[in-house]
Formats: C-alpha cells, structure tokens, sequence
C-alpha cells in the first residue's frame, strides 16, 4: 500500500513528548495527548486496549497500546540505545483471541526477522519476547494473525521465493508450514474467518500498484478472488460474525478510502469518503466498532451504515 505515513515520523520533540507521557502514567479520553506516528495495521484486544506500530525518532518503529476511548499509552516494546537496529522495537501487533493476555509482533531479536509472543500489559521491557518462529533461511516474518481458537498464526514470510508468501505455525512454535506461494506475488494481511475454515488475504504482484483480495479454503487448499478490480485494494478485515469484510481502496483516485463488502465479495460499498487517506481497518471483538488509520493517526467508529450515526473517535494524534 503507498499510504504517506511517513512524514514528519522522525521528529525527536514528538517522540520525548509521547515518552514523557508514558512515564508520568497520562490516562483518559483526551486523545490530545497521545502524540504517536501510527503506521498500518493495529489489533483490538478484549480488555478495552488497542494495540498499535509507531514511528520513533531513531527510524525503529515500537508497538504500544492505548485504551479504546483515548489516552492511557503504554510502550511495549523496548531500545537497548546501540547502533545496529536489532534487537528492539517490533511491528504487527496481533492480541491473543482467548484472553487478550499476550500479543504476537513482528520483530528483531536477534540474526532474524520473526513472529514473537509478548505479555500484554508489559511486552517485553520486563521479560524477554518469546520466540515464536523464524525463517530457517534468508528472509523475514511478519503481519502475523490469530485463528479465533488461538491454536495457531498465518503469518507472511520472505523465506520460500524471495516474495510475501503465507505460512502458519502453532502457538507454541511447531508445525511451522508453508501454505501459500506464488512467484512473482506478494501475499499480505492474512486473516482468518471466524469458523478459522479460510484465509482471506491481500494479493498484488511484484512491481505493481494494483492488488486484489483472495479467499483460501483450508479444507480444499483452493485460492480463489474475492475482489478483482484495476484498483489497489487490500487489508482485509473480517467481522466478527462472518458477515462482512471491510478493507482499503483507491477507487476514489489519489488516496485511499475505506470500503465494504459481504463475505463472499459481492456488495462492495464505499464506507469512508473525506479528504483524508484511511487504511487498514480492524473489527473490534464485539463488532460494534471499527478501528482504522487515518494519515497516521489512530480513529475509531462506531459500525454502522449510517454515515450521520458512526461517530468518530480520534485515539492518538500524529506529529505536526
């Protein structure tokens, strides 16, 4: 996705203000306070937090949380201040489904890019992340995302082909699989369905501005499209009752907008149109609300079809 959320990222006055709040404890619904640069995909988890990626001012990005009606910001990843951008920061927050109680991220511990499992209040300042998997050669882990039991990740690697292809693995870190491949594609945000029976998956070929939205069948291990357009449309979301699937598109020209569509991608409507870029919708778990990103910035909305009735909420602001 060519989302422009990356200006002005590096601020220092911006960073030492949001850590200055950390540490005083800033709790609330003044969303004023929470200065962060939020950059693609957050997670909503069952104990009223959203978990999200930032911009810091040293070019890593870190995974904090904030409570759902704004405010009360927590830094759960942690900086050992050297030189060599490893073993800090992470990316791709993913809570638990069974009790909110830990969080899978996208990170650097190490050689390697991999999936790794942090405790949801403290990540991993006060104990280390736990390992979740790794590619066993050249490449990286990333966007990783729950089946509704917890039972396992799929998960994007750069392992098989030197492209974005699916895999998953068990909670625990065994049974890590391929599922996916294409040459020449990348495959993105992978979510599962509620019923955990198919991935639903963002699909654009290398070296294009253009993706579409795919349906695999774990069952049958058949990819089919769900939405295939001249557009650039991807993250998909599914809502918690199977329903509908809300995902980003351009279809409104020179930015990006939020849109909907029933599960078996018919019914594509427009949900957001204002002149601002919105990406990278999440459901909340009861499906009452809908979390996304506005140009670096954090929003919520109550889901509704009503445009007068959703009710936006500002959660985090991005660095002038």
């Amino acid at each position: 996705m060519r989302f422009r959320m990356r200006d002005g990222m590096y601020l220092l006055v911006g960073i030492a203000f949001s850590g200055l709040l950390l540490m005083t404890g800033c709790s609330g619904s003044d969303d004023s306070s929470v200065f962060l640069n939020v950059s693609l995909r957050a997670s909503w988890g069952g104990e009223s937090r959203l978990a999200l990626t930032s911009w810091g001012a040293n070019e890593i990005r870190y995974v904090y949380s904030v409570h759902e009606n704004g405010g009360g910001p927590r830094l759960l990843t942690w900086s050992d201040n050297d030189e060599d951008w490893s073993d800090e920061g992470g990316k791709h927050p993913a809570y638990r489904p069974d009790d909110s109680q830990a969080i899978a991220i996208a990170a650097r511990r190490g050689s390697k890019d991999g999936i790794y499992l942090i405790d949801a209040n403290d990540g991993d300042r006060l104990q280390p992340a736990t390992l979740i998997t790794e590619p066993a050669a050249d490449g990286a882990d990333s966007m990783p995302s729950w089946k509704p039991d917890s039972s396992t990740l799929v998960f994007v690697t750069t392992e098989y082909n030197g492209t974005m292809d699916l895999a998953t693995v068990a909670a625990d870190g065994t049974g890590r699989a391929a599922l996916v491949q294409e040459a020449g594609v990348d495959l993105m945000w992978p979510v599962y369905t509620p019923d955990g029976g198919s991935i639903i998956y963002e699909r654009r070929a290398k070296n294009t501005d253009q993706s579409d939205i795919y349906i695999y069948d774990i069952a049958t291990a058949t990819a089919t499209p769900l939405l295939a357009s001249t557009f650039d449309e991807g993250a998909p979301a599914v809502s918690p009752d199977g329903t509908t699937i809300l995902f980003h598109s351009d279809r409104s020209g020179s930015k990006y907008d939020l849109w909907a569509m029933d599960i078996d991608g018919t019914n594509v409507r427009a949900v957001t149109q204002t002149s601002r870029s919105d990406g990278h919708p999440i459901w909340a778990p009861d499906g009452a609300h809908v979390a996304f990103v506005r140009d670096r910035e954090l929003w919520t909305m109550v889901w509704t079809n009503v445009e007068a009735d959703r009710d936006y909420t500002r959660l985090t602001r991005r660095y002038r």
